[in-house]
């Protein structure tokens, strides 16, 4: 399907909104209107469904609390899914240079060891 070239987003936002699409004044849908456009969705399963309600309750949860702390509301709140993933993030970050680590200090150590026998050999042919 190709794209036509004279087609305008703004255009299109601007008539939607007019049309009535349900949202107060072409903002946001409300946290209703989601989970009820969410019900909807056919391509995805039940389980998809419940697991991403369950994580819209919490950022929303979790940004009314803000906001009642007096937080900014665009800041962006941090999950525990977040974290774990920042966590594993940083221990492979840690374990690649651990390993490059260990590898530079076990090739050095195998040339001093083979430096340190030519030296033996050098050593035991000139007492010869």
């Amino acid at each position: 399907m190709n794209p036509d070239p004279n087609f305008d987003i703004n255009d299109f936002i601007e008539r939607s909104a007019k049309r009535g699409s349900g949202f107060e004044a072409g903002g946001p849908p409300s946290m209703e209107q989601f989970l009820e456009m969410l019900d909807n969705v056919k391509d995805m399963s039940e389980a998809e469904k419940d697991e991403l309600k369950k994580d819209l309750i919490m950022r929303a949860l979790r940004a009314s609390q803000m906001n009642e702390g007096g937080g900014d509301p665009t800041k962006l709140v941090a999950g525990p899914r977040e974290y774990m993933v920042f966590a594993c993030m940083i221990f492979l970050l840690v374990a690649v240079f651990a390993l490059f680590g260990y590898k530079l200090y076990k090739s050095l150590m195998e040339k001093e060891q083979k430096r340190l026998q030519k030296q033996q050999m050098k050593a035991q042919k000139k007492k010869k």
